[in-house]
């Protein structure tokens, strides 16, 4: 659920998953079943892949650390300069338009962001992290990456809660999950200041994604440097923020309890990815039976997923290993794959819509009164 901290609250609709534009769900390639072979403990999670770890940091260091302060994001007027017939030049302005500046932490000079109406205002990454510090004194999150998107256009400060969750699996092993909120800004004039609950899995460093609408874990937060108003803000979040804490334990200690064989497996992915459908072509049955395929082979072979194997939640980490770390993707000229892939399992919609069904989906009935 999303909580719109700005206008009124909304949620967004969870439509049947369809493979997002540019990406496969064929079989992994040669290069990415390497990729696979690299032990989990090499693997970031998605923000620590985009971002600069800050970890034991204060927010203050956090900031300087991440090349981050000093930006001075302002607007000036959109022109352009025209050449005239006669050689001559003049300038011609877009009306009721700005243009988004940045000073670059490393040389110096200003550079464009983005344009934006005239009635954008910034919001600067210091008082982005005034907000983080506010957290931190008011529930004990601390800095765990801060990062820098599109060249400056976008950024995140993600925050770790001293507690996330401990569970046992059935063969007696203690599994960790780490809950994170981060904050993300755009000082392009696309996307609102927000903030976000992801519980991360360290071991396999799979991002989870509970059904939207089992508690608020999305919020859109005002421009505003009113510190009536931020605290405000930042309570409502941190309330909310148990409720989603105490939904989501209950859950997968739901899953962890629910049983299930290899026909029960073969059945719930073949529902999830709509593998059997009538209306499907051949090449697109042959396609989501293949990816079928290769989330059986990550619930049966991975090591992250063995403490768990035999259970709902077992197969819950497997697809999202699938999604975050196995995956087909493609990867422009002079980017790396490590970062495309990150972007993805942070930006994606149609991988978190697919996140979620999978959670609600693999509930037993008598816990689906959670969402």
């Amino acid at each position: 659920m999303v909580a719109d901290l700005n206008t009124e609250n909304h949620q967004p609709d969870i439509a049947g998953y369809q493979p997002p534009t540019g990406h496969s769900m064929d079989q992994p390639t040669e290069e990415q079943q390497q990729a696979m072979g690299v032990p989990v403990n090499q693997r970031q999670n998605a923000f620590h892949a985009l971002g600069t770890d800050v970890s034991d940091m204060s927010v203050d260091q956090a900031l300087e650390h991440a090349n981050m302060r000093n930006w001075n994001v302002r607007t000036i007027p959109h022109s352009q300069i025209v050449e005239l017939e006669d050689g001559t030049t003049t300038e011609v302005r877009i009306p009721n338009m700005n243009t988004v500046l940045r000073t670059n932490p490393f040389n110096g000079r200003p550079e464009a962001l983005g344009a934006v109406g005239n009635r954008w205002t910034p919001f600067q990454n210091e008082q982005v992290a005034g907000l983080c510090q506010n957290l931190n004194g008011m529930a004990g999150l601390k800095p765990a990456s801060y990062g820098v998107m599109g060249n400056g256009r976008k950024t995140f400060m993600s925050m770790k809660f001293p507690e996330g969750f401990e569970f046992q699996s059935p063969r007696g092993t203690v599994d960790v999950t780490d809950l994170y909120l981060t904050v993300f800004n755009s000082h392009d004039g696309f996307g609102s200041l927000s903030a976000n609950i992801t519980p991360v899995r360290p071991f396999c460093c799979n991002q989870q994604r509970s059904a939207e609408s089992m508690a608020t874990t999305r919020w859109l937060l005002r421009h505003t440097g009113e510190s009536e108003i931020r605290i405000a803000q930042l309570e409502q979040m941190l309330n909310e923020s148990l409720e989603y804490h105490d939904k989501y334990r209950q859950a997968t200690e739901a899953q962890i309890e629910y049983e299930l064989d290899q026909d029960a497996v073969l059945r719930e992915l073949n529902q999830l990815l709509h593998a059997n459908d009538l209306d499907l072509t051949e090449r697109q049955r042959e396609i989501r039976q293949d990816t079928v395929a290769t989330i059986r082979g990550i619930y049966d072979g991975s090591e992250t997923v063995a403490p768990f194997h035999g259970t709902a939640y077992g197969l819950l980490n497997a697809i999202t290993e699938y999604t975050d770390h196995y995956m087909g993707i493609r990867v422009p000229d002079g980017r790396n794959e490590r970062e495309v892939r990150a972007l993805r399992t942070l930006n994606n919609e149609d991988l978190d819509r697919l996140k979620q069904r999978a959670f609600t989906q693999l509930l037993p009935a008598d816990a689906k009164v959670l969402v």
